[in-house]
């Protein structure tokens, strides 16, 4: 491993992915979001683009990373957004490619260079459940037309996962994410300015998870 002096931290991976995806993104109507939490397991996506109605998860894994719980987390990735790849660094690249699959993008980045070297296919089995996880109580409520004191979140999701097609979940995701996400990137925008610095991430910042009621 690096030494931690010259370690490539989690922080510094941020900063140049993000000065990418605004850049790769550009013109496109998009948002990005930091630590977006989802998932009934509170799993996090390091970094989540939006844009045109798909979405785009980021993993990083920097030199002081371990990869351990990497390929579980790709699952529950694949199965959430319409894109996943993982950033790392040289350290653990091989490793890395070992782990990912042929549908998976893959970034590599070292000191102040970012090396695009497998852009992502889309996946093609998002799954209901894990969008309506995304959804919080007043969301799902909405959108089956009942008074959101009504019952349990849990079950909320059941008759949402038997009733609500995938493409009406995504739709209210989608609606949902820009509501809670891009006013903060708009803020980013409109403050920071390239190179990105440290404290620039803190408009990105954003602490409730995707499903904020679970009662």
């Amino acid at each position: 491993m690096a030494n931690e002096t010259n370690s490539l931290r989690d922080s510094d991976i941020r900063l140049l992915l993000l000065e990418h995806l605004t850049v790769a993104f550009g013109e496109k109507e998009h948002f990005l979001a930091m630590e977006a939490r989802y998932a009934a397991s509170d799993r996090r996506a390091d970094v989540l683009a939006v844009s045109e109605q798909l979405t785009y998860a980021y993993e990083i894994k920097s030199d002081v990373d371990r990869l351990g719980k990497l390929a579980e987390q790709l699952a529950d990735y694949r199965k959430t957004f319409d894109f996943v790849t993982v950033v790392t660094t040289p350290i653990h690249l091989k490793a890395v490619r070992n782990l990912i699959r042929r549908g998976d993008g893959l970034i590599c980045v070292s000191e102040n260079k970012l090396n695009v070297i497998r852009t992502p296919k889309k996946n093609a089995k998002i799954v209901k459940r894990n969008m309506i996880h995304m959804c919080s109580k007043s969301l799902l409520a909405k959108i089956l037309d009942i008074r959101p004191n009504a019952m349990p979140i849990s079950e909320l999701r059941e008759l949402a996962e038997k009733q609500v097609s995938l493409s009406a979940i995504r739709d209210s995701t989608f609606r949902e994410l820009s509501r809670r996400f891009k006013g903060r990137y708009d803020a980013f925008l409109k403050e920071a300015c390239l190179p990105y610095q440290q404290d620039d991430l803190f408009y990105l910042q954003y602490n409730q998870t995707l499903s904020i009621n679970f009662s």
